[in-house]
């Protein structure tokens, strides 16, 4: 059955690009490339690697167009295959590659993260306090291991459902769960003393 908030326009566009006529992908890509570029941003770290892995995701569901089923959101496909290739590259890289603080610690699989500015310039004292409340976002996500943080990500950042959660990442709602309890439980234990010290008078 068709989800009833599907985009009608949308699926015009799927339509057209799968019977080959590529210029209209350009609609999907325009609706859903801050995300996607989020999302990657989130799970990586590196802007730099978030434009290159934002453009080999939609040039890799261009190609595969012919997969997607419209009884499903596409949102949902396309953050599927974003997640494997996002997965895929941080396999293959085996890195973390930046945070505007420079220090290291240990994320939940015990795996030695460092953390780089990516402008050195960027850790002078004296920074308001949003900029500082968006660098500890930063640094909780980026302590997670890669499977946590998708689905910490996917719920906290992108507020989709467990069940949504639960479909594009390939597992059972329980295990959805499960894996944001562990998220919470190692963030809280880790960071709630350091928090409170930060921002707390």
């Amino acid at each position: 059955m068709q989800d009833q908030g599907i985009d009608k326009e949308e699926l015009s566009r799927i339509a057209e690009t799968v019977r080959g006529d590529a210029a209209s992908y350009g609609y999907i890509v325009d609706k859903y490339k801050d995300c996607i570029y989020g999302l990657c941003l989130k799970m990586t770290g590196s802007r730099h690697e978030a434009d290159d892995l934002t453009q080999e995701i939609f040039l890799k569901s261009f190609k595969n167009l012919k997969q997607y089923s419209v009884q499903y959101k596409f949102i949902n496909w396309l953050y599927t295959l974003a997640l494997n290739i996002i997965r895929n590259h941080l396999r293959r890289k085996r890195i973390l590659s930046f945070f505007p603080l420079g220090n290291r610690f240990q994320n939940d699989d015990g795996e030695e993260i460092v953390f780089e500015p990516e402008d050195k310039n960027g850790a002078a004292p004296g920074k308001p306090q949003a900029e500082l409340a968006a660098q500890w976002t930063e640094k909780i996500i980026m302590s997670l291991s890669p499977v946590l943080r998708a689905t910490f990500v996917l719920r906290y950042v992108d507020n989709l459902k467990y069940d949504e959660i639960a479909s594009i990442l390939g597992v059972s709602i329980n295990t959805v769960k499960v894996h944001l309890n562990r998220a919470r439980t190692f963030l809280f234990d880790k960071y709630s003393k350091q928090y409170d010290e930060t921002f707390l008078p």
